[in-house]
């Protein structure tokens, strides 16, 4: 059985959890941080953590108290405690306040769920070049939100 990674929204922080014996094996973000995360590496209202290809932490962040949804991936260091890199794109000026979801597809590009966008025609997902930034495609639309979403073949 594997661990289990979660994201608490409200209190800012990623957990890793034993899933034997629901032991907290590492907090990043929020009160109880033991990454000792700087300023600038700190996350508010985040949604979906997800563990890339790499084993680095995929997260995308509402980013609430700044108003414009980034996507983060951390690679942690977690016998140390300590994250050894850490990368922040953005795309266009997009904020989602609520729900959405950073997720990493086979072929390394990331699909950006904006949930609750507040844009007046808002982008319900974008797939993105993660290593140039650059927009592979964009899904718009008009008064509608998404909670998440996934690539996938049929």
């Amino acid at each position: 059985l594997q661990n289990l990674i979660v994201s608490m929204r409200n209190q800012y922080a990623v957990y890793k959890i034993d899933r034997k014996t629901g032991q907290i094996l590492w907090v990043l973000g929020g009160k109880a941080d033991q990454f000792n995360l700087s300023a600038n590496q700190m996350f508010v209202g985040q949604h979906a953590a997800y563990l890339a290809g790499d084993g680095s932490l995929l997260l995308y962040n509402n980013n609430t108290s700044q108003g414009q949804s980034e996507v983060l991936n951390f690679h942690l260091d977690e016998v140390n405690k300590a994250v050894t890199y850490r990368k922040s794109y953005t795309v266009s000026d997009y904020y989602g306040e609520y729900c959405g979801n950073a997720f990493e597809t086979e072929s390394g590009s990331h699909i950006i769920d904006w949930g609750l966008c507040s844009a007046h025609t808002s982008p319900v997902f974008t797939e993105v070049d993660p290593n140039t930034g650059s927009v592979i495609s964009t899904l718009y639309t008009e008064g509608t939100q998404s909670y998440r979403t996934y690539k996938t073949k049929l």
